[in-house]
């Protein structure tokens, strides 16, 4: 796969529970009840599926948060 895996954080449909998502995949790859928890398991997958990144949501849809894990595979070493 050619860019960074995209993992999502997004507010499930429980109350209070939050999902963890890889873009491309059709189930999530876990849930947590709570935000940081769900950031904490993202953090684990994104770490080891490099270059990646994780999106944060808010419970209103909008970015919360954005984070990147490796090198950017269109960059160039020394840049």
């Amino acid at each position: 796969m050619l860019g960074r895996h995209v993992y999502r954080v997004t507010p499930g449909p429980a109350s209070g529970d939050w999902l963890v998502a890889k873009e491309g995949e059709a189930r999530p790859r876990g849930s947590r009840l709570s935000r940081r928890q769900a950031v904490e398991l993202a953090r684990e997958l994104a770490q080891a599926d490099q270059p990646s990144k994780i999106v944060v949501e808010a419970p209103n849809g909008t970015l919360a948060d954005e984070r990147v894990f490796g090198a950017d595979p269109g960059e160039e070493p020394g840049r």
